[in-house]
C-alpha cells in the first residue's frame, strides 16, 4: 500500500481547535478562565501530541487535580465536540 498523504496536525488545520470556546459554552467563561489558570492544559495536550496515550494523559491530569477532575476529563470524553467543526476547504484539499 502506498501513502498518498500524511497529516501531522489536525487542530486548526483540518478541524477548528479552540478549547476555550468549548469550555466557555459548557462550564461558563469564568470557570473556564479559572481552570485554564489552575491547570496547564497546554502541557497536557502537548504530551498527547507527542504520542502519549490520549486517555491516559488526560485522566492522570484529572486525578492530579481533583478539584477540576470532571472538567479536565471533558478534554477526552467530549473531544469530538471540542475539536470541531471541520475546516471545509482544508479537508477538501
Amino acid at each position: 500500500m502506498s501513502v498518498d498523504a500524511v497529516v501531522f496536525d489536525i487542530g486548526n488545520v483540518l478541524l477548528e481547535w479552540h478549547p476555550d470556546r468549548f469550555y466557555d459554552r459548557v462550564i461558563g467563561p469564568e470557570r473556564r478562565a479559572a481552570l485554564f489558570e489552575a491547570v496547564d492544559l497546554d502541557a497536557m495536550n502537548l504530551r498527547v501530541d507527542r504520542g502519549d496515550g490520549f486517555r491516559d494523559v488526560i485522566y492522570a491530569e484529572a486525578e492530579a487535580n481533583p478539584e477540576w477532575r470532571d472538567e479536565i476529563r471533558l478534554w477526552h470524553d467530549r473531544w469530538i465536540e471540542m475539536c470541531s467543526p471541520e475546516i471545509p476547504h482544508s479537508v477538501h484539499l
